[in-house]
């Protein structure tokens, strides 16, 4: 079957899973295989479960010619450009460095997987291949990340290596309803937004009523807006990390909000009620943000 036969699916997998904004890519699976080596470099690559035919065709069967770079356990792929001849080494840095701080977020847990990194200079180069155009796309079990960057958006090395670095190191995605917790932990990673903390933010809804319920948060995430939606999960996680600590959290990630109850021995309702009182207390008045701002740039 050709390549192109065989990412059928995963392109339609993708169309449900993407907006316009960076995230993970979300294929569900019970564990993301550590062990297994790929074709193409069995000495030391992870087997590419199920976007790694993607990752193929995008760096050896498309119109685009990437150099390449090893670090750290990290292959950065990236067009011969002049955006990138003269940057490549600064976001080598950047990545190591947000890679480095991922990791101390969740405890410095030794990892020895390696991750590659593909740079476009236009999100829109990555129509052709996922029928979107997001800044990044973490695919974690590919080990890989596709960001676009240039002299007008920065590369979101922070929020989408986190999607690597937390599914991997608490072995797997999240339990269902997931999408709130993957991409709060990314969010709080990456705090702040456009110079805003995420609390800022989140406090900004709740003064002006327009923080989502968390039942919505939990379990329509995908309905959100998606700026506010981000915003708000990164200000819960974050709570929830300052309130309760990583143990509790990884327990939360793996046995789901259902649960929630029984890991922080009080009710949902009394934590939305003690989360609501941490952003009055900590903004008496409501913060200013600019919305139009941040609407149209995101974070950054």
């Amino acid at each position: 079957m050709k390549i192109h036969t065989k990412l059928a699916a995963i392109l339609a997998a993708i169309v449900l899973l993407l907006t316009a904004c960076g995230r993970t890519n979300h294929k569900k699976t019970d564990k993301v295989s550590l062990d297994s080596t790929s074709s193409e470099e069995r000495s030391d690559e992870q087997q590419t479960s199920y976007y790694g035919p993607l990752v193929d065709t995008i760096l050896h069967h498309s119109q685009i010619k990437f150099k390449q770079i090893k670090k750290d356990n990290i292959t950065f792929y990236y067009e011969s450009d002049p955006f990138f001849d003269q940057h490549i080494h600064e976001l080598v840095h950047e990545a190591i460095v947000s890679r480095n701080h991922c990791i101390s977020l969740l405890g410095n847990k030794k990892t020895s997987y390696n991750v590659k990194i593909i740079y476009f200079n236009d999100r829109e180069k990555l129509r052709p291949f996922i029928k979107m155009a997001p800044k990044g796309l973490a695919l974690p079990d590919a080990y890989t990340l596709l960001i676009a960057t240039n002299d007008s958006t920065r590369a979101y090395h922070t929020h989408e290596l986190m999607h690597i670095v937390s599914i991997h190191q608490f072995g797997g995605y999240a339990v269902e309803p997931a999408s709130w917790i993957q991409e709060g932990i990314a969010v709080s990673a990456d705090n702040p937004c456009l110079g805003y903390p995420i609390h800022a933010i989140a406090a900004n809804l709740l003064y002006t009523k327009k923080l989502a319920p968390l039942d919505t948060l939990f379990y329509q995430f995908r309905t959100l807006p998606d700026i506010e939606g981000y915003l708000q999960a990164g200000s819960v996680v974050q709570f929830f990390l300052e309130k309760y600590g990583l143990a509790k959290f990884e327990t939360l990630w793996k046995k789901g909000v259902k649960n929630i109850e029984s890991i922080i021995h009080q009710s949902k309702t009394d934590f939305e009620k003690e989360y609501h009182r941490f952003l009055r207390k900590t903004y008496p008045q409501p913060p200013e943000i600019n919305w139009t701002l941040l609407n149209e740039k995101g974070c950054g």
